[in-house]
């Protein structure tokens, strides 16, 4: 059925006429303490060894094709520990693949270290050069963009 233009999934129709009530949901709270428990972890590791942070790849891939999601060669594998902790985090440009398509670094900091994340975040951003005008969008006729 379509509502306004929006069409419906038969699985959100379902969610929405029978909730789950999370707070009595054991998959839901597992899942929650999974969450503290890799959160206690990972700042225990940080602690170990003195980090303000862990960086890493954004994701286990280039950007993926546009095509079917469902079609093996664009799988999405993340690689991100953001979500999985509820830690902040920010993804800043890495580099390039040698097809020359941009790739991500993900800064992971402590809880409430938001400062701290921009500080390397930009830090990390003023020494390298990576970042550069896409060829399928130039400027347009008088604008110009230094990175």
């Amino acid at each position: 059925m379509d509502h306004e233009g929006v069409p419906e999934r038969p699985a959100d129709r379902e969610q929405i006429e029978t909730p789950v009530d999370l707070d009595r949901d054991p998959k839901y709270r597992a899942s929650l303490e999974g969450k503290v428990r890799l959160r206690e972890a990972v700042v225990a590791l940080m602690d170990k060894y003195g980090l303000d942070a862990l960086i890493y790849p954004h994701k286990l891939h280039g950007p993926l094709p546009i095509g079917p999601k469902d079609d093996e060669v664009r799988a999405y594998k993340p690689n991100q520990m953001s979500p999985l902790t509820g830690m902040p985090a920010f993804i800043v440009p890495m580099g390039f693949t040698p097809e020359g398509l941009p790739v991500g670094l993900e800064i992971l900091g402590r809880p409430w270290s938001e400062p701290t994340l921009i500080k390397l975040a930009s830090g990390f951003e003023a020494v390298t050069n990576n970042r550069r005008v896409p060829a399928s969008t130039p400027p347009l006729p008088g604008e110009s963009f230094d990175y």
